[in-house]
């Protein structure tokens, strides 16, 4: 199965604290760019221009597959890509395009973002407002990169419009008629927060997707990493194992999304508890990836 796929990482998610130094966070890019086990990164937004220029050089020697991760950009900007106001969206607009613009000049292949805020009474207008708004950055990415929008919860923590896996369905539908740069990005961990089984969602995202995220969430309220927090596998009432990622992965290569002339990139976005235990997180994750593969094989 590891032929079938590019294994990738979310930088900022396995090193929390990378961008807090240059010469910590080109370590942490060389940790991922020199272990065999990875050919492919994901990274975000990075403030300093002489970085991003080194990051943008190591990744080109490197060889490895990128993308890069609008998510944060998003959500610590307050930005609005479906909202009621004209000006809001233009500004989150105008900042998409920007990171359009990093992310070539990272050698980023996609571009993933996130929907704006789900109000119930106010779906169909959002849904118009996203449908516009993805069009224009699909317009001005084309040629250049694929762009893609991540399912989040819609009641839990992030309350994205998109959300649950039928209505991400039918953004990309409108969306694509005009724009074939566009796509859906699934992450395991959010499935549960999208209160919808792992077969349920995949069945209806597959046709619309070419890569995914893999992680883990809790969903105990009272836990203090309850929500979208990206825990790690072994962390208490996780909802993620290798019994559900064996599963996922096993949808994934029986429907040949997982395949060898075509191989997807499958990236793990689990957050360690602290520095010290980022290693030890990046071995868990290894382990039970080849446990999960190990299931499918006994199947």
């Amino acid at each position: 199965m590891m032929k079938s796929m590019k294994v990738g990482t979310v930088l900022e998610a396995a090193f929390p604290g990378c961008q807090r130094r240059p010469d910590y966070y080109m370590k942490c890019l060389r940790r991922i760019a020199d272990d065999p086990f990875y050919e492919a990164v994901e990274l975000t937004y990075i403030s300093d221009p002489g970085l991003r220029e080194e990051a943008g050089k190591m990744l080109k020697d490197s060889k490895m597959t990128t993308a890069y991760c609008a998510q944060p950009v998003i959500l610590q900007n307050g930005l609005n890509l479906n909202s009621p106001v004209r000006e809001e969206r233009k500004r989150a607009l105008l900042r998409m395009k920007e990171c359009i613009d990093e992310a070539c000049g990272l050698g980023a292949g996609s571009l993933s973002f996130l929907a704006g805020t789900f109000a119930e009474d106010a779906v169909e207008e959002a849904m118009e407002y996203l449908e516009e708004s993805a069009g224009e950055m699909c317009s001005y990415a084309k040629g250049r990169l694929q762009i893609e929008i991540e399912l989040f919860d819609y009641d839990v923590e992030k309350r994205s419009l998109i959300g649950p896996s039928e209505r991400a369905v039918r953004l990309a539908e409108a969306v694509r008629k005009e724009h074939d740069n566009f796509w859906l990005l699934p992450d395991l961990s959010h499935i549960p927060q999208q209160h919808e089984m792992i077969e349920e969602a995949l069945h209806n995202l597959l046709p619309y997707m070419r890569r995914t995220h893999i992680g883990n969430c809790v969903m105990e309220k009272g836990s203090p990493l309850y929500g979208d927090c990206h825990p790690p596998f072994s962390y208490s009432g996780s909802c993620i194992g290798k019994e559900e990622l064996s599963e996922y992965l096993g949808i994934l290569a029986h429907t040949g999304f997982l395949n060898e002339s075509d191989r997807p990139v499958v990236s793990f976005e689990i957050k360690p508890l602290s520095d010290a235990d980022i290693e030890d997180v990046l071995a868990e994750n290894k382990k039970l990836l080849l446990q999960a593969m190990e299931m499918l094989k006994k199947e």
